[in-house]
């Protein structure tokens, strides 16, 4: 009989444990639920030292995120939110760390939060492993969104994509402009180019300083100086946040940066019949002065 009540006095025990076990368990999940409803106050936003931009970041531990690569045109609007594909495309939340944003030189760039190096500006094209269209954003981040920030209708969710982490790509589709997106963004630098078949017979001579004039046309020893068009093919113009640079498509060698002098070969052009030999057409920001067609790739070169 002691047996028998040792025996139910045991199993009661154990009942109990686990009746307790499973209460604290089912707590626990409901505390986590809570919690992650009721996300955190929105967190503050980043002073740089001329413009507040926004950065929200995933919670620290973040959630998994099926990464896939994801690219576009890193946007600043005009709430100081950064967005990939212009004014109204999605709102960046990026992971719990590693990354920082910073104004250099009047620019916004994505830096690195260590090093403090930038990985890419405004206006440039970033790649990132994350996932389009995410709902449920401030549930998935455990805390809220900025009240600029909270009006888009998707998210972009980025991770790193390995080995590169984040980090700026060439556009994937030829530019003539900094910005080729209807969003009404002023151009950093217009690349002008001839229409192919044009500037065979150039054989004049010029060098000087590679200019960037307030309207974003290239062109030599000063503002006032003649605008450059460009061959066909073989060259492009590349950036870096305030650097411009032209490049040989080929190597892609950096021939030439602004404010380097150059020599260009080529003839100056005074007909009236420049806008036919422009591809695409002269800009109306461009269409002054005198005008110097550059000679063949290879008189194009670096000088000092």
């Amino acid at each position: 009989m002691y047996h028998l009540r040792r025996f139910g006095h045991s199993i009661r025990t154990r009942w109990l444990s686990l009746v307790i076990v499973g209460a604290a368990v089912l707590l626990s999940v409901i505390a986590y639920q809570l919690l992650i409803a009721l996300p955190e106050a929105e967190p503050p936003a980043i002073q740089t030292s001329e413009q507040t931009v926004y950065f929200p970041q995933m919670e620290s531990g973040g959630h998994d995120v099926n990464l896939a690569d994801v690219r576009g045109p890193l946007v600043l609007d005009d709430a100081g939110c950064l967005r990939l594909y212009g004014y109204e495309g999605q709102i960046i939340i990026w992971p719990h760390d590693g990354y920082d944003v910073d104004l250099i030189d009047g620019l916004v760039a994505l830096v690195d939060e260590d090093t403090r190096q930038p990985i890419a500006f405004e206006g440039d094209w970033i790649k990132l492993g994350g996932i389009v269209g995410f709902r449920d954003v401030e549930r998935t981040m455990g805390r809220q969104l900025p009240d600029a920030c909270d009006g888009a209708d998707r998210y972009v969710i980025a991770g790193d994509l390995q080995p590169d982490g984040i980090s700026r790509v060439s556009p994937e589709t030829p530019l003539t402009v900094h910005y080729q997106f209807e969003q009404g963004y002023e151009p950093r630098a217009w690349f002008l180019q001839r229409e192919a078949g044009v500037g065979h017979t150039l054989d004049g001579d010029r060098r000087g300083e590679l200019v960037l004039d307030a309207s974003g046309c290239l062109r030599l020893d000063d503002e006032d100086g003649p605008l450059l068009v460009w061959p066909a093919s073989g060259v492009e113009l590349e950036w870096f946040g305030p650097d411009v640079m032209l490049e040989r498509i080929s190597t892609g060698e950096t021939i030439a940066e602004v404010g380097d002098t150059v020599h260009v070969g080529g003839k100056a052009h005074l007909d009236d019949d420049v806008d036919d030999l422009v591809q695409g057409g002269l800009p109306d920001a461009c269409d002054s002065g005198e005008f110097w067609m550059t000679g063949p790739l290879h008189e194009i070169e670096w000088l000092s």
